[in-house]
């Protein structure tokens, strides 16, 4: 995993895509940690900033189910995507931030499933309950902005056969 970096020269960033990978245990928790390490550079005044792809692996490197990624300390993302969203250029622009939320799942339960599909109607229920509680209760500020857009989708197959969630 990459370090940190520094936006702040870039004064015509408008999209960052990054993927962070969740690994098995209590090192989730620091998992975010360079992202909003590289959010913080971002200047609230003069920043063009306007789109976040977030992308979580998660059961790559370890037996967790999707709601792991919740152990995450999300706090401080969401108290930047609010700051970003709330800047004088943005409103200037009248341009909303849009946080896309994606949850690459690909524990040795995305392909077990029984010949109803229960297994995978259990990850499902799973993935949105994941996106519910994260949206409403980790990410509070940017859910209930009103310059904030959060968008939400999941694949139990890598990085094939996406879903995307109606808005939460």
């Amino acid at each position: 995993m990459i370090g940190a970096l520094d936006l702040a020269p870039l004064t015509r960033f408008h999209t960052f895509d990054v993927s962070i990978p969740f690994p098995g245990g209590h090192a989730a928790k620091d998992s975010l940690q360079n992202v909003c390490k590289t959010l913080r550079t971002i200047p609230s005044s003069d920043s063009n900033f306007h789109t976040l792809y977030l992308s979580t692996y998660v059961g790559l490197y370890s037996y967790d189910k999707p709601e792991h990624i919740l152990t995450a300390d999300w706090a401080e993302l969401d108290m930047e995507i609010f700051r970003i969203s709330t800047s004088d250029h943005n409103h200037k622009q009248q341009q909303k931030f849009t946080l896309y939320l994606d949850i690459v799942y690909d524990g040795p339960d995305s392909d077990d499933s029984n010949s109803d599909g229960e297994g995978e109607d259990t990850l499902i229920e799973q993935c949105e309950s994941v996106f519910r509680t994260l949206a409403k209760e980790k990410l509070p500020q940017s859910y209930s902005a009103e310059d904030v857009i959060i968008r939400t989708r999941y694949s139990l197959q890598g990085w094939v056969g996406w879903t995307t969630l109606e808005p939460i």
